[in-house]
């Protein structure tokens, strides 16, 4: 399911104190993304806890949004709510955070499949499994650090695998089913080579006739991937990468 964005242009009024105790106030025109309605007014009166062009908004604002506002984010957030700097260096573009990792074309294919069993869109998490096969099979052995290369031996053939379930699924209990057994294998990964930004390991206690489940996300809150809308917080984190 793909979800239309609002892109509003607006004038944010950037504030700093100088040595001096005097307000220089500096007027800029950014871009600034959202996903529905509720975010549209949101940005217009403040434009706070969404991400521009340039800069993510501070992490603890960010989760403060209504659950239908967020949306996967690329760059790194500041650590905290304090006003940006005018003069401050952007953050990283999205293609040096690619490099992070020899696994990251890896994981960014994962967190897509994940929002797609959330939305439980059975289309969509089957085109995501190919190009995860893709991605898994684009990778070069002699690229890999010793320790990618030690991890890359024992998972690959598992990996493929459960990719390889992932693409013949007919229906999204199936690709539910491969995608628990795909997250340890990401998960094992993850451990031998950091992803570009924070990860929460998160586990879902009913899945699998009570035997439970786990999954790898970008975000804190709970979007259960096993159980989408029936179940949207169903569980909890227990490990952040």
């Amino acid at each position: 399911m793909k979800i239309k964005h609002y892109i509003i242009t607006g004038a944010l009024i950037l504030s700093s104190l100088t040595n001096y105790a005097q307000n220089n106030t500096v007027n800029t025109t950014v871009k600034i993304a959202g996903n529905c309605g509720m975010c549209k007014k949101t940005i217009e009166n403040a434009g706070a806890g969404y991400d521009n062009e340039k800069y993510l908004a501070a992490e603890d604002t960010y989760a403060k949004l209504h659950a239908c506002c967020q949306y996967e984010r690329n760059l790194a957030p500041p650590a905290s709510d304090s006003p940006q700097d005018a003069s401050m260096e952007p953050v990283a573009s999205v293609d040096n955070i690619s490099n992070a990792s020899n696994f990251q074309k890896i994981y960014d294919q994962y967190f897509l499949l994940k929002d797609a069993l959330v939305a439980a869109d059975s289309k969509q998490a089957a085109g995501l499994a190919n190009d995860l096969a893709d991605a898994i099979a684009k990778i070069q052995t002699a690229d890999l650090t010793k320790a990618e290369q030690e991890v890359w031996k024992t998972k690959t053939t598992s990996l493929k695998a459960t990719v390889k379930s992932l693409q013949q699924a007919k229906d999204i209990s199936k690709q539910r089913e491969a995608f628990a057994l795909l997250s340890e294998d990401i998960y094992s990964l993850s451990k031998n080579s950091k992803p570009s930004s924070s990860v929460y390991y998160q586990k879902c206690p009913m899945f699998n006739k009570g035997k439970g489940a786990t999954w790898l996300s970008r975000h804190k809150e709970i979007k259960n991937p096993y159980y989408g809308a029936q179940m949207l917080t169903c569980g909890s984190t227990i490990q952040a990468l």
